[in-house]
């Protein structure tokens, strides 16, 4: 149980370094970035208390049964290796995605022994002009991710939509793109309010710089909550949302300070 804060922002400490985070109703994904694992949260909101019930995915086993460090069946190249940016449910079963920073995610299914399997690779249509996916989410039958370009000076939101057999033994399913949004540089994401209203969280490096935005959490484009810096945030269902922040890159003469959530009351979002 956490007590938590209904009017002001509440800091929740974490023993790793979270990167991403997403939401789907009371579900929650953080991404352990140097693991590379997932923290797999069940969020209960009983008045002014969070409740977590939490599982971990540390590997999965590719198709000769083999154990893959944190469901990534080979090496990620050229920085050899692997580093969790993005994790959200599939929408269909109990399936997991994960992705490193590239247009392609693994989809991992659980099996009965507590064990996770990687069925396969589930790409992005190809975009060579964005090739980074920094923040992603399935929502309502869509995926909606964060993109930038590869010097990261051009960042978007896309919303795909999912086509295909929802029965994995038929294949694994495509995606087609349906829209896209222009977003500030180092924005963060990605929620939608139960009102469709789209929520990034600027980062620290979108604050520094000669197209530097403020700190805080963005509800339709506009600050909603100042000050705030983060690497994802997630909605929950009552509206309330919990902020990633990666803090290996804080400044400090001995660089960086430890991961934590925020969380952000409903209040504060309307």
């Amino acid at each position: 149980m956490v007590p938590v804060s209904m009017e002001d922002v509440t800091e929740i400490p974490l023993g790793f370094q979270p990167f991403g985070i997403s939401a789907y109703g009371d579900m929650v994904l953080i991404t352990d970035y140097f693991a590379p694992a997932v923290c797999m949260n069940k969020v209960t909101v009983k008045g002014s208390n969070l409740f977590f019930e939490v599982a971990w995915i540390h590997g999965a086993l590719n198709s000769e049964g083999v154990r893959c460090r944190g469901g990534f069946p080979d090496m990620a190249y050229p920085s050899g290796a692997n580093r969790c940016v993005t994790a959200f449910l599939a929408p269909w079963s109990r399936s997991v995605c994960v992705g490193r920073i590239d247009r392609e995610f693994f989809l991992l299914t659980p099996e009965d022994d507590a064990k996770w399997r990687i069925k396969g690779r589930i790409p992005l249509p190809e975009d060579l002009s964005f090739p980074l996916v920094h923040s992603a989410v399935a929502i309502s039958g869509l995926l909606h991710t964060v993109e930038s370009d590869a010097s990261m000076d051009h960042w978007r939101t896309v919303s795909y939509e999912w086509e295909g057999d929802s029965d994995l033994a038929a294949g694994l399913p495509q995606l087609r793109l349906l829209e896209m949004m222009e977003i500030p540089r180092f924005h963060y994401g990605v929620g939608h309010l139960s009102g469709g209203e789209l929520v990034t969280v600027a980062s620290s490096h979108s604050v520094h710089g000669p197209s530097r935005t403020d700190p805080g959490i963005y509800v339709s484009g506009k600050v909603a909550v100042p000050g705030i810096i983060g690497s994802g945030v997630g909605i929950l269902s009552n509206d309330g949302a919990l902020v990633a922040q990666y803090g290996q890159e804080e400044e400090g003469a001995h660089k960086g300070v430890p991961g934590k959530l925020l969380y952000i009351p409903p209040a504060l979002l309307e």
